[in-house]
């Protein structure tokens, strides 16, 4: 990509090159900071690799996550000091991580979409397991969450349009979905009516509102020049929180649900055998009948009660951290 952008080499005669002309490209070449974009890509791929299998595929302490984990670090302690002292034009100035608007832009959008993907994982679990539904109809009953998605978009849209102000729909935002995800807590006990879907709309219409005010006050508050590089942090961030907000969600039922199993299930006989089934497979959760199934369906839907607290807990960390936001004139 790079190359095509540079302007082709102009012959002054045939089969020769204008030395000039290379020159320049060899200039331009030599300010494409490639150490820097390679380090930070090895240092997010580290990262993401160890959230992915830890506690999964294999334990947190195993040597593979360790030797992940210091690698992640090594790799962006080595960013930071290219991009610091030697790039001549770095792939992300360092002085935009010190930004105040930038980190706080950064940290709610990261928290905000690990909140959100935590709706998104746990709703088709709770739908197979409490209803019998169909991968296909599990999936479905997620429509609310476009529809608060949208229209969260649209009304940070307008009213950012009316007033010229953004601060207060940044707090507004992890609020709204606070009080979405609580509502899960509170209501979502194994029994849940159509009507009940709308505590999804209500979590996704703040995070709309969080992430679309969000990049309006990044944008307003780092320089014209800085813009492109702070929107792609800003991306970056977010897809940081999908892994983030996954893996804690993954690790958080699967810590919660064989301990219940095990301790409900303690006086059945081929209790094991149950469990691993159970925790891996839904479709052996649907054909269960009588007290065993009310045993394995009460366990989920405690143990996915408790990725909503994950999801109130980043929000309102979200909360926290807008606080400190500062708005500037639009």
């Amino acid at each position: 990509m790079i190359v095509q952008k540079l302007p082709s080499s102009a012959s002054p005669g045939k089969g020769q090159e204008d030395p000039a002309s290379v020159q320049s490209q060899r200039s331009k070449l030599a300010r494409v900071d490639f150490l820097g974009g390679g380090l930070l890509a090895a240092a997010t791929v580290a990262f993401v690799l160890a959230l992915d299998l830890g506690g999964q595929n294999v334990p947190w302490d195993a040597p593979l996550i360790v030797i992940l984990s210091v690698s992640a670090l090594v790799l962006g302690g080595l960013f930071l000091v290219v991009e610091g002292y030697w790039a001549k034009e770095p792939v992300f100035p360092i002085r935009l991580l010190v930004h105040r608007d930038v980190v706080t832009s950064y940290l709610i959008a990261g928290l905000q979409v690990a909140a959100g993907i935590g709706v998104l994982f746990s709703v088709p679990w709770y739908f197979q397991v409490t209803a019998n539904a169909s991968a296909v109809a599990a999936g479905a009953y997620l429509i609310p969450a476009v529809v608060g998605n949208a229209a969260g978009s649209v009304f940070t849209g307008l009213m950012i349009r009316r007033t010229g102000r953004y601060k207060s729909l940044i707090l507004l935002g992890p609020a709204i979905s606070a009080i979405g995800y609580l509502l899960l807590i509170l209501r979502w006990r194994g029994r849940t009516n159509l009507a009940e879907l709308m505590y999804i709309i209500v979590g996704e219409f703040g995070n709309a509102i969080s992430q679309s005010s969000g990049i309006i006050g990044l944008m307003a508050g780092v320089e014209s020049l800085d813009i492109a590089v702070a929107g792609t942090g800003f991306a970056q961030s977010q897809s940081i929180g999908v892994i983030v907000g996954l893996t804690l969600n993954m690790a958080t039922l699967q810590s919660s649900l064989r301990p219940m199993l095990t301790r409900h299930l303690q006086d059945v006989p081929n209790r094991q055998s149950i469990i691993d089934q159970a925790t891996s497979n839904i479709e052996y959760v649907k054909g269960l009948t009588g007290g065993l199934r009310e045993v394995v369906v009460t366990s989920y839907v405690t143990s996915l009660m408790y990725t909503h607290v994950l999801s109130l807990t980043f929000s309102v960390l979200a909360f926290g951290v807008a606080l400190f936001v500062k708005e500037y004139k639009l």
